[in-house]
């Protein structure tokens, strides 16, 4: 039987081109991911909780919105901790 071709190259050859072949999938269809359409709601919500538990707000019940009751806080405020954390000082 005749080896194939990418038996015949060394293995970091090898890598390099599943690499390069990832990079230039990656390249050709990253132009159709972006943002979702409840992204920025689910951020709004999360701010409003988080000004709520560090004390800025009084209350909470009249801050959330009908739109905005079925997103939990629980994935979108440790990352709104995290990047109020690296905002430069």
């Amino acid at each position: 039987m005749m080896p194939s071709l990418l038996s015949r190259l060394s293995w970091p050859m090898q890598a390099l081109l599943v690499c390069t072949a990832f990079l230039v999938v990656a390249i050709r269809v990253a132009g159709d991911y972006g943002s979702g359409w409840d992204t920025f709601l689910q951020r709004d919500t999360a701010s409003r909780n988080l000004s709520y538990i560090m004390g800025d707000a009084d209350r909470l019940d009249g801050v959330i919105f009908e739109r905005d009751r079925y997103y939990g806080i629980a994935f979108e405020l440790p990352l709104l901790l995290l990047e109020r954390g690296m905002e430069p000082t």
